[in-house]
């Protein structure tokens, strides 16, 4: 049961330490702390607080532990809110100087329920909020019946997210009952003492990312939402324990670390209590935990006596002591022992419980001299080996203890060197010994040792717990939902070695670490969702579509067929088209699709109906992916390069006077939109240097001429910066010109490239600036606006195709692929190769969010014909 308290703990404080790295774009001060802290139910159990530093972000963006403890569905689902409401910066302006709690509630179907909540500024009234969230791309706000409640609808995530905004406080849910108890006035609400103790160290605590608030006298109940037994062993502990704890956060890649203060109610006769006043000692007895441990709790003493004369008040209030004083006293009548003067002096400053894989439980009890407590227990037991015996007297242990050892009623023990070995069973303490003799020690294991270079040699009590040797005991004690994701794919809490909590004596307070070490370094398999065969193999990007509540992808094989797949890898439809997709296929706020080949213009519907007058025949073979200025059908024009000349055409397939007009030289296969001071350019380049920029009617509006014998045929790429619009590409040397709308340019000579260099313009770093991306042989290569060196990577074989995915507010993830040994890699904005890559697969790969569960899936193809659906 203590693998219950400690593993509760650690999926819980995951849970609120992930909020950091998806909501750490607000910050707090004390006053406004108040009037939040007043909507949170009183049942919350954990309640979390952080401040706004941009720094956050940054820090928390690949902490992998989150995911893997609170689960990808989970976590997909926190950083859709971010990305789509608090990174955004109409929210950022009116939320600023406010603090976030986060807080933890039991829910129904053996579930918990987190509340958001959070104050904005006094400049910005209720009507403000509400207009802000109106306005978010991808995002609906539906204003539900009662007062003050909304419903937020984010387009990845096929649940609602309810909100109650009222007198100047915010509050957040995916559970619409949690939400009604924060807002009804009659339902209870946190205490005072624990308002007060969250807003005191939430103000004082500035230098970590995120402080985390217990209140013990919730977590009882808060943990039988967990188990399907009733609350036992060491988990009786905390049972009747009150009072607060306030922990913060050391940041460490590879683990969970915490430390701050519990402040216990020392008016409640708790066991735990005793323990107050005394002085931490070092930790020995962790040196002799079993191979087999599951988990332990280890008690330490400065002062025997003090914390005996203590034990024996807190008996007496539990109105035990008489008995166990008469029990004593029949001792002595019977044997001539005195208890109180022939065993009590022998006592040492250590004990411990211990539970292995098999859930066998035994103590081990540090004695000042083995041999002469060996002899003197041997006078009031039983004889049942040459090495162990049986206690002949009830509950002395217990009375010498304390709550620990009360199941021990009437132990089996034995002695090595000087510690006491008990336990229920006689083959239980006799196999610790077999262990014992052989040094088979937990502690002797690179795990182990591993796991305790960062845990304090000192404390009072210390809980350990092994993850793997526990896997019987979850599936014993927890509901089978939580036993079950111990196994689960959607985690990775198998990665996790074990954890340590530890409580040292500080006056009338403890202070408190707890931590738990994480394998970053365990390979992570992506597992595939589903899988398609085509015809052939992939020939175009698989790309995905909204149709209705679902999603659809829309893929080409290299035999032209055209698919319509649902996000269950199911065939919807396929078509035959005259030849290869060029570009990418668009879609028209119909729900059309709209693409072309090199010899026709195609516009069809989503059930692969072409649209009436399609295809259109081209004039000419087009060189490249068409362009469309606008979604909505009646006023978009479509624009296809082909060969010298410019194609138009309106979304009926009619052509567009005024284009159609030769170019002095073959123009790049690509064209670029982009508008600035009101106007709205179509912008493309001859292969010899030369660009122009018209208006969409056709209208030459400007031009720029790159001098000598410089060739470009690569794409161009818009260039967002206001100081200098334009485009961005490259010439065959590799050389990156910025061709800017004044007719302008600059140039940027950054290496030496061949003239097969692949070349991008994309913010791929995770701040506000475009990088210029070189993909070049074996070589990545990521420069900064200043054309600095941001990243670069060394490939084992040449690579051949560079591809950019959309993530939020003009960010990126960085996509390669390999066509000689068939591998995909994926980049994280430091440039590192994600976790679970590269992965097999060829040709044009996608990154995007295939199911309405903010999870993001890789869709690739593989040399046998199939496309996968990986979850990342």
């Amino acid at each position: 049961m203590r693998k219950i308290i400690i593993l509760c703990s650690v999926l819980l404080i995951a849970i609120a330490v992930i909020a950091v790295k998806y909501f750490s774009e607000l910050s707090g001060n004390t006053n406004s702390s108040t009037k939040v802290l007043k909507y949170i139910p009183s049942d919350a159990a954990l309640i979390l607080s952080f401040n706004n530093d941009e720094s956050f972000y940054d820090i928390f963006s690949d902490y992998e532990l989150f995911d893997a403890i609170i689960g990808e569905t989970r976590a997909a689902e926190l950083e859709q809110l971010y990305n789509l409401l608090l990174k955004q910066p109409s929210l950022k302006e009116i939320t600023g100087g406010e603090k976030v709690f986060l807080s933890f509630h039991p829910g129904k179907a053996d579930s918990v329920s987190l509340l958001f909540s959070m104050g904005f500024n006094e400049k910005a009234s209720e009507n403000d909020i509400q207009d802000y969230f109106i306005n978010l791309p991808g995002v609906s706000l539906t204003k539900l019946s009662d007062a003050n409640w909304y419903s937020l609808s984010l387009n990845t995530i096929n649940k609602p997210f309810f909100l109650y905004i009222a007198n100047g406080a915010v509050t957040g849910s995916f559970s619409k009952e949690l939400l009604g108890h924060a807002a009804e006035p009659t339902t209870g609400k946190i205490n005072k003492s624990f308002i007060s103790e969250i807003s005191e160290n939430s103000s004082r605590n500035h230098n970590s990312p995120v402080s985390l608030f217990i209140n013990h006298g919730s977590l009882p109940s808060f943990f039988a939402s967990f188990m399907r037994v009733k609350a036992n062993g060491n988990l009786l502990l905390l049972k009747d324990m009150l009072g607060f704890s306030a922990l913060t956060m050391n940041f460490k890649s590879d683990a969970l670390m915490f430390n701050g203060i519990s402040t216990p109610d020392t008016a409640a006769s708790v066991y735990l209590n005793l323990f107050l006043g005394q002085h931490p000692v070092k930790n020995q007895l962790k040196n002799l935990l079993p191979l087999n441990t599951s988990n332990s709790i280890l008690f330490g003493l400065s002062d025997y006596k003090k914390f005996h004369d203590e034990l024996k008040g807190y008996l007496r209030k539990k109105g035990e002591l008489s008995k166990l004083d008469n029990q004593l006293k029949l001792i002595r009548t019977e044997t001539g022992i005195n208890i109180d003067t022939d065993i009590k002096p022998k006592l040492s400053n250590e004990f411990a419980l211990i539970e292995t894989e098999n859930r066998e439980r035994l103590g081990i009890i540090k004695v000042s001299n083995g041999i002469k407590m060996n002899f003197t227990l041997r006078l009031i037991s039983q004889q049942v080996t040459e090495t162990i015996s049986r206690l002949n007297h009830s509950n002395i242990l217990y009375y010498y203890l304390g709550d620990p050892f009360k199941s021990f009623t009437r132990p089996y023990f034995a002695i090595a060197d000087n510690y006491l070995i008990v336990a229920n069973s006689q083959s239980v303490v006799q196999s610790y010994l077999n262990e014992y003799a052989e040094s088979k020690f937990i502690v002797k294991t690179k795990e182990y040792t591993e796991h305790d270079q960062l845990v304090a040699n000192k404390s009072n009590i210390l809980f350990f717990i092994n993850n793997k040797n526990s896997e019987k005991i979850m599936k014993a004690t927890l509901k089978r939902g939580y036993a079950e994701i111990f196994s689960d794919d959607n985690y990775a809490l198998n990665n996790f070695y074990g954890l340590t909590w530890q409580w040292s004596s500080e006056g009338k307070h403890f202070q408190t670490n707890l931590y738990s070490n994480f394998n970053t370094t365990g390979k992570k398999e992506l597992k595939s969702v589903w899988s398609f065969k085509l015809n052939a193999r992939i020939a175009t990007t698989p790309q995905i579509f909204r149709e209705g509540q679902r999603q659809v992808v829309i893929v080409q094989d290299k035999v032209y067929n055209l698919y319509a797949l649902s996000d269950d890898g199911k065939k919807l439809w396929a078509t035959q088209l005259d030849g290869k997709v060029q570009g990418v296929v668009c879609r028209l706020n119909d729900g059309s699709l709209l693409f072309n080949t090199s010899r026709k213009l195609y516009r069809m519907d989503m059930k692969g109906n072409s649209i009436a007058g399609f295809p259109v025949n081209l004039p000419f073979n087009a060189t490249g992916g068409l362009t469309v200025t606008a979604a909505e059908p009646a006023s978009a024009k479509i624009f296809i390069p082909a060969q010298s000349m410019i194609l138009a055409y309106t979304t009926a397939g009619a052509t567009i006077s005024g284009w159609n007009k030769e170019l002095p030289g073959r123009i790049i296969p690509d064209l670029k939109l982009t508008s600035n001071n009101n106007i709205n350019y179509l912008i493309t380049g001859t292969q010899d240097g030369r660009f122009f920029f018209f208006n969409y009617n056709g209208q030459l509006v400007g031009k720029a001429s790159v001098p000598g014998k410089s060739l470009f045929k690569y794409q161009l790429f818009v260039n967002n910066d206001p100081q200098n619009p334009g485009v961005v590409t490259t010439d065959t040397s590799g050389t990156a010109y910025y061709i800017g709308l004044n007719g302008k340019f600059s140039s940027a000579n950054l290496g030496k490239w061949s003239d097969r260099h692949s070349f991008d313009f994309k913010n791929v770093s995770g701040d506000e600036d475009q990088e210029l991306i070189y993909l070049d042989k074996t070589q990545l290569n990521v420069y900064n606006g200043d054309e600095t060196l941001a990243f670069t990577y060394e490939f084992e074989h040449p690579v051949n195709n560079l591809q950019l995915f959309p993530m939020h507010n003009n960010q990126y993830v960085l996509g390669v692929s390999s066509a000689e040994d068939s591998q995909l890699f994926l980049f994280d904005t430091d440039g590192n190769l994600l976790r679970g890559f590269p992965v097999k697969g060829t040709g044009n790969f996608n990154v995007g969010y295939l199911r309405n569960d903010g999870i993001q899936y890789l869709l690739c193809g593989t040399t046998d014909n199939f496309i996968h659906a990986y979850k990342l």
